[in-house]
């Protein structure tokens, strides 16, 4: 048995579905060109004859479900109940929620680019990669599980930023890992403030709780259940000031000026 895009042989399982591909490079590749041929499918026999699922139904459907109910919600079944079709008539389309997903963060990422001719300083192009990675994390959090993955697909739309990224470092006596290195060192850090930001967001649909009420109450009580001010005269002063992050944004803004200063130190010396 062979991967139906590059022909390498694939491993047959001894129970469950067989695989179809090699890799989820080779799912990408696959799906981008059934999107670019424009494939539909037709609706299972219970819904509209005279309409049709396309791809992009399919994936602006799952987005919206994860959206507005979380990554945890999404499913075939549940994507199928928002379009008014059957389960089985996506599957004839997209094999399965893993190849679902790859085709929605490409779309995500396909709708925002920071990607600015004018701007070609590389400290304003970190910015605006940071930035532009921030608003896409509040728009749609689900998309970093997938992001922050160290396997993750380099999709067409995620390579033409990292290109550009890359490109910002041209001029300084640096080497290509180098380069990358920075570039990571920026998006790292951008992802690990949005998954507290998505965290949280999580939480509050979960809890119907802001999380400044949480920190006025339960927060705060944990909180000095362990924090003695003798022995953490740190943690006291910072409790009395300001118990935890009280605005995403402003938490986010600051952190990246000290990391793009740090960036800053090191290429004055290249």
């Amino acid at each position: 048995m062979s991967c139906v895009e590059c022909g390498a042989a694939l491993e047959v399982p001894s129970r469950g579905r067989r695989p179809r591909y090699c890799s989820r490079s080779c799912q990408a590749k696959a799906y981008r060109a059934r999107v670019a041929a424009g494939a539909t499918v037709t609706r299972a026999a219970t819904a509209d004859p005279e309409r049709s699922l396309t791809v992009d139904a399919i994936v602006q459907a799952a987005i919206d479900v994860a959206d507005a109910e979380g990554a945890g919600a999404l499913s075939m079944r549940r994507i199928a109940a928002e379009l008014g079709a059957g389960t089985m008539s996506l599957y004839r389309y997209v094999p399965g929620k893993e190849e679902l997903l790859v085709l929605m963060v490409e779309e995500v990422i396909a709708r925002q680019s920071a990607r600015t001719p004018e701007l070609t300083g590389w400290r304003e192009r970190m910015t605006a990669v940071a930035r532009n990675d921030w608003e896409l994390y509040q728009k749609y959090p689900w998309v970093l599980p997938f992001v922050t993955s160290p396997r993750t697909v380099l999709l067409q739309n995620m390579s033409e930023e990292v290109e550009w990224s890359l490109a910002s470092f041209e001029g300084f006596d640096l080497t290509p890992v180098e380069k990358f290195q920075l570039v990571m060192t920026v998006t790292n850090y951008t992802s690990g403030v949005g998954l507290l930001m998505a965290n949280d967001r999580e939480q509050r649909l979960n809890s119907g709780v802001e999380l400044a009420d949480w920190w006025e109450g339960p927060g705060r009580e944990i909180a000095s259940e362990v924090v003695v001010s003798e022995r953490h005269p740190q943690l006291s002063a910072l409790m009395a000031a300001q118990p935890g992050i009280a605005d995403f944004d402003q938490a986010f803004e600051f952190g990246l000026a000290r990391v793009l200063d740090g960036i800053e130190l090191l290429l004055d010396g290249r």
